[in-house]
C-alpha cells in the first residue's frame, strides 16, 4: 500500500517504521523521534477511545505549536475522530462561536494562553463552567462539550490533566479496529476561516488531503534528514497542509518557533541547521532585517518558498540576497483547496517566481471564469479562479447554504479570488473578488470588524477596508460614523477592538466621517473608501 492510499494516522505509522530514529519535532531543549511520536499517538488514541470518543466525533485543540499538538493531531486522526483547531489568538466570543459551530466534544488546551487563564475564557462563554464535573459537562452555551483536558500538572477544576487522562486506556485490539475503519473519504479536520458573514466558517477536509500533502512535501524538500522551520501556527490550514502533514510523510524534522520574531527564527535556523521553510512576505522581511542587524550562518537554508502576494524586483532581490537563498519559488492556495494549490517548478526563472505565477501542483482542474456571465475566459484574461478535484473541501460544516454558494453542483470551487491563467497554464492571482484582506497572511473579514464596532454605544456605523503595509502586506483601516456629541478618539476605537478581536483583526488606522460615499443604489462604496484610505 502506497502513502497515497494511507490515512494520516497510518502514514505516521509507516514513517515511524522506516525512519523511527529520525527526530520528528524539536521544541527548545525537548525533542521527539518519529518512533516516539507514533507511540505517544497510540497511547492518546487509546485514552480517547476509553473516554468514549468515536469515529466522527469532533475534538478541539486550543494550543500553540508544541509536541502535544502534534501527538493530538496524529492520535485523533488515527481513530477517525475529527480535529478542530482553535486559533490561539481568538477571544472568548470567537472561541465560543467556533466550539458551538463545530460541535466540539472534548477540548485540549493549557492553563494559560497569552497570560490569560483558559478557564476564565470558558467562564465568560458560560458562567456555569466552574460548577461542572470533570469530563461530565452540561453547559447550555456549549451543549456538545463534555470535558476539558489541560497540559500540565497543576490544572484548575473542572479540567483534568493530560497525564491523568491517559491513565485509562482501551486495549490495543480496539485501537487496531478503529484505525482499520478509517478511510480516505472520512473527515480529518474542520479548520476555521473568516467568511463574508463576519463569523468563522468551518472548512471540512477529509483524509484524502494527504495525497496533496505528498506533492507539497516533494515541492518543499520534505525528505528524511531535512529540517523544516515550523513557524506556521497549526490552527492555520497552511500549518497543517503545508508543514505538519508534509513533514510526517516526508520524515522531516520540524523545528518549532515559540513565537514569531526574526531574531528567534534566525537563531533556530543556525542552531539546528534548518534546510527548508515557507512563509509570507512579512516573515522574510523580518528575517532580512534581523540578519542585517546581526548576521547568522544560514548556509543550511537551501529550500525556501513564499505565498500570499507578488513581489517587486527590489523586494525579491532584497530577500534572496539578504538571506543568501538563491531563489524564492511562490505558491498560491487557500483553506478551501488545501493550500499550496500552485507551486513553482525548479526551472522557473526569478521573474516568474516573484510574479506569484506558478503551475498547478494539485491533482485538480482549474479555470478562470467571468464572475458575471460564468463563461470560461481565455489565456491572460482576469476573472474568478475556479478549481475542482480532491483538494477541494467537502464543504462548510453545518452550513449547506454557504457550501452551495461556494461549490457548484458539478464540483467547482468558486475561490472568490481574481486571477488569470497564461498560455502555458500558469496561474497568477491578482486580487480578491471578496472584500476580505490579509494581515500578515491571516484573513480578516471587514464585516466581523464592523459588527464588533457596531456594538459600541457611541458608533452609528463603521466600515473596514484593507490598506497596504510594508511589513504585513495589508492592515485594517476603519471609517467610523460617531453619534452626535460623542467624544470618541482613535485610541477608543482601537482599544474597543483589542478587547474583542484577535490582534491581527484590530484596525491600525481610524478615520471619523459624517457619512460614507455611496453607490447610486444606496450601498456604501467600499472601493471609493479603499481609495480614500490610500490617499
Amino acid at each position: 500500500m502506497t502513502n497515497e492510499q494511507l490515512c494520516v494516522g497510518a502514514a505516521l505509522r509507516e514513517t515511524a517504521r522506516h525512519h523511527g530514529d529520525i527526530v520528528a519535532f524539536i521544541e527548545g531543549e525537548r525533542s521527539l523521534s518519529f518512533a516516539e511520536l507514533d507511540h505517544q499517538a497510540d497511547v492518546l488514541a487509546k485514552a480517547l477511545l476509553a473516554q468514549g470518543v468515536k469515529k466522527g466525533d469532533h475534538i478541539g485543540v486550543w494550543l500553540p505549536t508544541c509536541a502535544e499538538w502534534i501527538v493530538l493531531f496524529c492520535a485523533i486522526s488515527r481513530i477517525g475522530a475529527v480535529i478542530v483547531p482553535v486559533n490561539t489568538r481568538y477571544k472568548a466570543e470567537e472561541i465560543g462561536y467556533l466550539l458551538r459551530l463545530c460541535d466540539v466534544k472534548l477540548l485540549f488546551t493549557q492553563p494559560e494562553m497569552w497570560s490569560i487563564g483558559t478557564d476564565s475564557v470558558l467562564s465568560i462563554i458560560d458562567p456555569a463552567f466552574r460548577d461542572q464535573q470533570p469530563l461530565e459537562f452540561e453547559l447550555s452555551e456549549l451543549p456538545m462539550l463534555e470535558g476539558l483536558i489541560m497540559i500540565g500538572e497543576d490544572v484548575p477544576l473542572p479540567a483534568v490533566s493530560l497525564e491523568h487522562f491517559v491513565q485509562t486506556l482501551s486495549p490495543a485490539r480496539r485501537l487496531a479496529e478503529a484505525e482499520k475503519a478509517v478511510s480516505l473519504s472520512d473527515r480529518l479536520l474542520v479548520c476555521s476561516t473568516s467568511g463574508s458573514t463576519g463569523k468563522p466558517k468551518g472548512v471540512v477536509h477529509a483524509h484524502r488531503a494527504l495525497k496533496h500533502c505528498l506533492r507539497v512535501a516533494d515541492a518543499t524538500a520534505c525528505r528524511p534528514g531535512e529540517r523544516m522551520l515550523a513557524h506556521w501556527p497549526l490552527h492555520h490550514a497552511g500549518g497543517c497542509f503545508s508543514m505538519l502533514v508534509p513533514a510526517i510523510v516526508g520524515a522531516t524534522t520540524m523545528v518549532a518557533v515559540p513565537h514569531w520574531e526574526g531574531d528567534i527564527a534566525l537563531d533556530l535556523i543556525e542552531r539546528h541547521g534548518v534546510t527548508t521553510m515557507g512563509g509570507v512576505a512579512t516573515h522574510y522581511f523580518d528575517l532580512v532585517e534581523a540578519q542585517s542587524a546581526r548576521p547568522r550562518n544560514l548556509a543550511s537554508l537551501s529550500h525556501c518558498w513564499i505565498g500570499g502576494s507578488p513581489l517587486s524586483k527590489e523586494a525579491y532581490d532584497r530577500i534572496v540576497n539578504g538571506l543568501g537563498i538563491g531563489r524564492l519559488p511562490s505558491t498560491y492556495g487557500m483553506t478551501e483547496n488545501s493550500t499550496s494549490f500552485t507551486f513553482n517548478r525548479p526551472e522557473d526563472p526569478d521573474h516568474i517566481c516573484r510574479d506569484n505565477r506558478a503551475p498547478v501542483l494539485a491533482d485538480a482542474e482549474v479555470k478562470v471564469v467571468d464572475p458575471d456571465s460564468l463563461e470560461t475566459l481565455g489565456a491572460d484574461e482576469v476573472g474568478e479562479i475556479w478549481c475542482r478535484g480532491e483538494v477541494v473541501m467537502d464543504g462548510y460544516y453545518g452550513d449547506p447554504e454557504m457550501t452551495a454558494q461556494a461549490i457548484t453542483a458539478d464540483g467547482w470551487l468558486r475561490t472568490g479570488d481574481l486571477g488569470l491563467m497564461d498560455a502555458s497554464g500558469y496561474i497568477k492571482p491578482t486580487g480578491r473578488l471578496k472584500e476580505m484582506y490579509k494581515v500578515g497572511g491571516s484573513n480578516v473579514s471587514p464585516t466581523e470588524v464592523e459588527l464588533c464596532l457596531n456594538e459600541h454605544d457611541d458608533i452609528l456605523a463603521a466600515v473596514a477596508v484593507g490598506v497596504p503595509h510594508e511589513r504585513l502586506v495589508e492592515v485594517g483601516f476603519v471609517y467610523v460614523q460617531a453619534r452626535p456629541g460623542s467624544r470618541l478618539e482613535d485610541k477608543d476605537i482601537i482599544g474597543f477592538c483589542k478587547a474583542r478581536l484577535a490582534d491581527y483583526k484590530v484596525p491600525r488606522y481610524v478615520r471619523f466621517v459624517d457619512d460614507f460615499p455611496r453607490l447610486p443604489i444606496g450601498k456604501i462604496d467600499r472601493k471609493k473608501l479603499a481609495q480614500m484610505a490610500c490617499s
